[in-house]
C-alpha cells in the first residue's frame, strides 16, 4: 500500500484517463464496439474528509454533498464506456457535452452517428451543434410555456394507437428558439417504466425531440429506451466495483480510482 501511494501520484490524471480509454478502444479495434450510438450522462461521486483539490459542493434533496462528478460517453449496443471527464461535483452536465462528443469522435475514428441525452442537456444550441457535426440526437423536451400550450390544444383523437395498446403517439413538428423546426413526437403510455420521464408515471404526455426525419416513432422511442442502459452501468459501478461513496483524498487519488473501477468494468465485460 505504501509503494502503491508513492507512486500513483506520479501519474497524471490525463494519463489514467488515457489508459482506460485505449483498453475500450482496444476493444473497438477488434470489432466489438461498434461505436454507433452513445448515451451522455454524469454520476455524482462523494467523498469523506475536507482537503480536496477541485472538490465542490451542491445541495440535493436538501442535503449538502460534496465530491466530483463522472460525465461518460457509454456505448448503449456494446454496454461499454468511450470517454470520460471527471470534475467538480457543481460543473453543470451540460457543460461537457460537446467535449465528450468530440473526444468520442476523434478516439473512435468518427464512426458516431447518434447521440442520447436526457433534459440535463435541452437547450437549441446544443442542438445546432450536434446537429453541425452531422450527428442525430434524441432528448425529451422540457415542458416551458409555449410547449405546455401545444399539448393543451391536443384531442385523444390526434394520437395514432401502437400495435397491442402500448402506447399512442402523434408526430409533428415545433419551433425551439436558437434551433428552428424540429420533429415532436408527442407520446402518452398506459403504463410506466423505469426509463420514462416523470410525468409518464401519471399517464400525461411527453415530447421526444429528435433531428432524425426518417425513423419511425416506434423506433425513436426504442432508441431513448436504450439510454437506460447508462443508468444501470452507473447503478453496477456504485454497488459493485466500489464507485460509491469515496474516502477521502485529492483529485488525483480520485481519479486513479474511479480509472481503477472503469478499468475493472471493461475488464469483466470483455
Amino acid at each position: 500500500h505504501r509503494l502503491l501511494a508513492r507512486n500513483i501520484c506520479r501519474i497524471c490524471p490525463q494519463k489514467v484517463r488515457k489508459i482506460v480509454v485505449e483498453s475500450s478502444k482496444s476493444l473497438f479495434r477488434k470489432g466489438l464496439v461498434k461505436c454507433k450510438r452513445i448515451a451522455i450522462d454524469s454520476s455524482f461521486i462523494e467523498v469523506d474528509g475536507n482537503k480536496y483539490k477541485k472538490m465542490g459542493g451542491v445541495k440535493k434533496n436538501g442535503k449538502y454533498i460534496k465530491g466530483y462528478k463522472l460525465h461518460l460517453a457509454f456505448d448503449v449496443d456494446s454496454k461499454i464506456l468511450l470517454a470520460y471527464i471527471v470534475t467538480s461535483i457543481n460543473v453543470h452536465d451540460s457543460q461537457m457535452l460537446i467535449a465528450l462528443i468530440k473526444m468520442v469522435q476523434s478516439e473512435y475514428k468518427n464512426s458516431l452517428n447518434t447521440v442520447i441525452i436526457d433534459r440535463g442537456y435541452y437547450g437549441g444550441d446544443f442542438f445546432s451543434e450536434i446537429s453541425s457535426l452531422g450527428l442525430k440526437f434524441f432528448i425529451p423536451a422540457k415542458k416551458y410555456q409555449k410547449l405546455v400550450k401545444v399539448i393543451n390544444t391536443l384531442k385523444f383523437e390526434d394520437f395514432k394507437l401502437y400495435k397491442k395498446g402500448k402506447f399512442y403517439y402523434l408526430d409533428d413538428r415545433f419551433w425551439i428558439k436558437k434551433y428552428g423546426p424540429i420533429r415532436c413526437i408527442f407520446i402518452t403510455y398506459k403504463k410506466f417504466e423505469e426509463w420514462m420521464p416523470e410525468e409518464s408515471k401519471k399517464d400525461k404526455i411527453w415530447v421526444l425531440l429528435t433531428n432524425d426525419e426518417k425513423i419511425s416513432p416506434k423506433n425513436a422511442i426504442q432508441t431513448y429506451k436504450d439510454r437506460w442502459q447508462i443508468e444501470v452501468f452507473f447503478k453496477q459501478c456504485k454497488n459493485e466495483l466500489g464507485l460509491g461513496k469515496l474516502p477521502g483524498r485529492d483529485y488525483r487519488i480520485i481519479n486513479f480510482h474511479i480509472a481503477s473501477v472503469l478499468l475493472a468494468y471493461i475488464m469483466l465485460l470483455s
